[in-house]
């Protein structure tokens, strides 16, 4: 199934009440479309949100915008998806002897430095 990216403006303030009601805004929009239809997830930044949003039909992700009562800034088709884990070493100039990959495991990694 394709996946969309909705463009639209963030509501403000966007704090935690807020966000969940948006969150159950969403959820509830989604899934009175009547079509195979998933909120994947959505991020904040700068003032503008971007949502992931699965389905077969362009005119649902419309709809579901209209639902949810966000103005859409755009709707595009993703083409393609990579992270880390799509990562792959150049084989040219390198000896494999010196070339040791590992895959972090799935999820958000980070390390902090204590004092």
């Amino acid at each position: 199934m394709p996946y969309y990216l909705v463009e639209r403006a963030a509501p403000s303030p966007l704090d935690a009440a807020a966000r969940g009601r948006l969150a159950h805004t969403i959820t509830t929009a989604a899934e009175t479309l009547g079509v195979p239809y998933r909120w994947v997830s959505s991020i904040v930044a700068g003032g503008t949100m971007f949502c992931v949003h699965e389905t077969d039909d362009l005119e649902a992700v419309q709809e579901h915008a209209r639902r949810v009562g966000l103005p859409v800034l755009s709707i595009t088709e993703i083409d393609h998806e990579l992270g880390p884990a799509d990562a792959v070493a150049p084989s040219v100039g390198l000896d494999p002897g010196l070339v040791t990959i590992t895959r972090p495991a799935p999820g958000l990694h980070c390390s902090r430095q204590t004092d």
